[in-house]
């Protein structure tokens, strides 16, 4: 990677006003980021920011700094990611951590349509709920995460949309849901429900969701927690009760003669989803022709 240890210090305190939380994101103390600022500062003669004990603002010569900063690291970074791309292309590999739903229902198509097109790279695919996949790109395992939820605000990461989708009610053709044309809050209230386990993006939605509603996950009648979607759709499909699963998934994993899809008036789950990568990760020419190619599989 491209050093210029400076411009990255001022760039990171100006996006998190804060001089120890860019020492963080950089893994420099206090002190070593201060050092770069003053030093910044004397070159260009100016100050770039108004300093307080409660925050770090950017003066109009900061601002002015930091357009252009944002414009050099970005060159900084693509030219970094094309050396090393040309560096390693005899042993090119894709590292990617990919949600469960994700991984089923989109990765296998974009996988062959990606490795039709670079039949040499090799694609490693890591599969987890939210948290575990954001884990796995801390951890520097994978190029890139696809994820919906739990999505880390540092400025070492760029997030990037893919896409929004609905959160789907499902349940059996036996259950008392399965006949009713309307639903409300009271309903999911008085029923019980299969929940996923915490970390999953889903149960996040759902509790921020109850949260908006001025209710809490206590509210809710907790008749089974799993560890997938799949034994989500079984419990359901057996008659635990309320089943609650990605659109994704209830779009490409369900069929009408296996669960009936609902939706509960005034309370429409939504999520989006993201990628998620490093600032300056090598694979990103390549990562860019996935992520398009996995957006095109979801259309």
């Amino acid at each position: 990677m491209i050093r210029d240890q400076r411009l990255r210090a001022f760039h990171a305190v100006a996006l998190r006003k804060s001089f120890t939380d860019a020492g963080h994101d950089l893994n420099l103390t206090q002190q070593a980021i201060s050092f770069h600022i003053r030093s910044l500062e004397q070159e260009l003669g100016i100050p770039l920011f108004n300093r307080n004990h409660h925050s770090v603002q950017l003066t109009k010569a900061g601002t002015i700094l930091f357009a252009h900063a944002e414009k050099i690291l970005e060159l900084y970074g693509e030219a970094s990611r094309s050396l090393a791309e040309l560096r390693e292309e005899s042993t090119l590999r894709l590292r990617i951590a990919a949600t469960n739903s994700i991984s089923k229902y989109a990765m296998p198509a974009a996988i062959r349509t990606f490795q039709s097109r670079h039949p040499k790279i090799q694609i490693v695919l890591e599969i987890g709920n939210s948290t575990c996949v954001i884990e796995y790109l801390n951890q520097g395992v994978v190029d890139a995460a696809l994820v919906s939820d739990g999505v880390p605000f540092s400025s070492n990461y760029r997030v990037t949309p893919l896409w929004r989708e609905q959160i789907a009610f499902v349940v059996s053709h036996e259950h008392p849901w399965a006949f009713r044309k309307e639903l409300s809050i009271d309903d999911l209230l008085a029923t019980p429900v299969i929940m996923r386990e915490k970390g999953s993006g889903t149960r996040a939605i759902l509790e921020r969701r109850l949260s908006v509603a001025g209710l809490s996950f206590n509210h809710l009648k907790i008749a089974l927690v799993v560890g997938s979607p799949e034994a989500v759709k079984m419990a359901a499909q057996a008659g635990v009760g309320v089943g609650i699963l990605s659109n994704l998934r209830a779009r490409h994993g369900i069929s009408s003669h296996d669960l009936v899809l609902k939706r509960i008036d005034g309370f429409d789950l939504t999520r989006d989803f993201y990628v998620v990568r490093p600032q300056n990760g090598s694979a990103a020419p390549m990562l860019n022709e996935f992520v398009s190619i996995v957006q095109g599989s979801i259309a």
